[in-house]
């Protein structure tokens, strides 16, 4: 028997998604499965995604992900990214987006026979509620009459995490294609703000973030979650290869790569110099040719891409370093690594919207320097290493259950319903 909603009443809810989520593999795509299943469990769900390459690059994968989705949700449409299809690919939409218009953020997702799907849906299935999953898929809403309960997710602020992008570029040109790219997005953000009757958001600076471009904005905080029965704590015979380190997070994202960049450039010539035997291990998809040539000078540094299944690797860890120092939202790769109750050391804004306290739960850090120093103040005390993690996981145990999270989110979704 599926949970029922709190006034008893299964509601309609179509679901437009710009990805195919698929339950283990981390990231937005946990992120996005474990709320489609939250809402899938207690409500009538439909959904219409695309299908991305980098994510989905096989028949069999794209099979996998629907049969993990089947079991709460019908699909109606899965639709090939069409941008993936151009000759020149993001390049040619990225120069195209200079041009007056609509920012890269909206052309990227642009598709007449994803319209054509949302369109039919609407009509065949009459929703009593839409939940647009991305800024990039806003323009979609008008497919939708106006008096139909909608809520657009952010998975970040768009809009302020392209114009902090521009304001750390060193290149002018970069610098600015990133500003302007950031004020047209502030631009689409108000223009649709108004249409939607929740703006979800990760964590409360975001709302405040979404709030300063959009004042008076109706935001819901719906945070970014772990699967606690998949990522569980580190078991306590888990041997841990010494003064080692890992990462683990998609390296075709920026925020990622420049972080990965600065730790290989910038920490780990001053920490092998204390500490010539330390190991890193840098876990993710599509790693750059930049990147692998920085770390080549190094024996004590792995960058094996992409793996199925990270979680032996982190626990064999010591230390799970993360210093990304741009992007915006709540990092999943940290809740993960706190429900692996990794100790960690981190840059500010990676642990931003997530509640932890340096000395506590985290060992925060920003200079090289001080990356340097936490890291081997963890290597050499396992005491400490255990507090950390035992605190870390305990506060993703409190904070970050998907199934917590996903069950409120299907609750307002019933009360919006209901109110229509």
């Amino acid at each position: 028997m599926q949970p029922d909603t709190p006034n008893h009443s299964r509601r309609r809810v179509l679901w437009l998604s710009h990805l195919l989520p698929w339950p283990p593999k981390g990231g937005l795509r946990q992120r996005s499965y474990h709320l489609m299943k939250a809402i899938g469990e207690r409500h009538e769900l439909e959904v219409i995604a695309f299908r991305q390459r980098s994510q989905q690059p096989d028949a069999e994968s794209v099979d996998a992900a629907l049969g993990a989705l089947e079991q709460f949700a019908v699909v109606r449409r899965v639709i090939d990214l069409p941008q993936e299809d151009y000759p020149i690919g993001q390049v040619g939409l990225a120069a195209r987006s200079l041009l007056p218009g609509e920012p890269f953020t909206v052309r990227w997702g642009k598709s007449m026979a994803y319209r054509e799907a949302v369109r039919e849906a609407v009509s065949q299935s009459d929703p009593e509620l839409v939940h647009v999953d991305t800024i990039s898929l806003a323009p979609y809403i008008a497919e939708v009459a106006d008096d139909l309960p909608a809520c657009l997710n952010h998975h970040n602020v768009e809009s302020e995490m392209l114009l902090r992008r521009a304001s750390q570029e060193p290149n002018m040109l970069r610098r600015v294609y990133f500003w302007q790219e950031g004020r047209r997005l502030q631009a689409v953000e108000r223009s649709f703000a108004g249409r939607f009757w929740r703006h979800l958001v990760c964590a409360e600076l975001d709302a405040e973030r979404l709030k300063a471009v959009v004042p008076g904005v109706h935001t819901e905080v719906v945070p970014n979650g772990v699967d606690l029965d998949y990522f569980t704590a580190s078991p306590a015979d888990t041997p841990e290869t010494p003064d080692s380190l890992i990462f683990v997070g998609g390296l075709s994202w920026y925020p990622n790569a420049s972080a990965m960049q600065f730790l290989v450039s910038d920490v780990w010539p001053l920490l092998v110099e204390r500490r010539p035997e330390a190991r890193l291990q840098i876990i993710g998809r599509n790693p750059s040719v930049s990147l692998r040539r920085l770390a080549a000078p190094y024996a004590g540094i792995e960058i094996p891409g992409f793996v199925d299944d990270m979680r032996p690797l982190v626990y064999r860890s010591q230390v799970y370093v993360c210093p990304i120092y741009d992007g915006g939202g709540t990092k999943l790769k940290m809740i993960d690594a706190m429900a692996l109750s990794k100790p960690i050391v981190a840059h500010p804004v990676a642990c931003e919207g997530l509640g932890l306290t340096d000395g506590v739960d985290v060992i925060i850090a920003e200079t090289p320097i001080e990356f340097r120093d936490s890291i081997i103040r963890l290597f050499e005390d396992s005491e400490l290493r255990r507090r950390l993690g035992a605190a870390a996981r305990a506060r993703a145990e409190r904070v970050f259950s998907f199934r917590e999270i996903g069950a409120k989110l299907a609750d307002l979704y019933s009360q919006l319903a209901a109110s229509r």
